[in-house]
């Protein structure tokens, strides 16, 4: 009868590990799926910031090889310049819209 109590108790402590295993996992699945999603989002946000900054360091680039032509390119230039402002504020207000929003 001792055996039967004592194998009953190991019954119960493996079905409330096992119950506690599977919260667990089930704890550590969803941080693990929002772990993923900052990393999505952390991405997301770095292509949002690198690519108008990239464009911004292509146009100056092209600013100043219109200006250092035996004959600079004033017009050319200030129209890099122009074109690369006006596309780092479209994107500034469109990140700016997202982080508010």
């Amino acid at each position: 009868m001792h055996s039967q109590s004592s194998d009953d108790l190991v019954t119960l402590a493996r079905r409330v590990i096992s119950a506690d295993a599977d919260e667990i996992f089930s704890v550590l699945a969803s941080v693990d799926a929002s772990f993923v999603a900052m990393g999505q989002l952390t991405a997301s946000i770095a292509n949002e910031v690198k690519q108008p900054l990239a464009a911004a360091a292509m146009y100056g680039k092209a600013s100043l090889n219109w200006l250092a032509r035996n004959t600079p390119e004033i017009e050319e230039a200030k129209t890099c310049a122009e074109c690369s402002l006006k596309q780092m504020t479209e994107r500034f207000r469109s990140s700016t819209g997202f982080i508010s929003s």
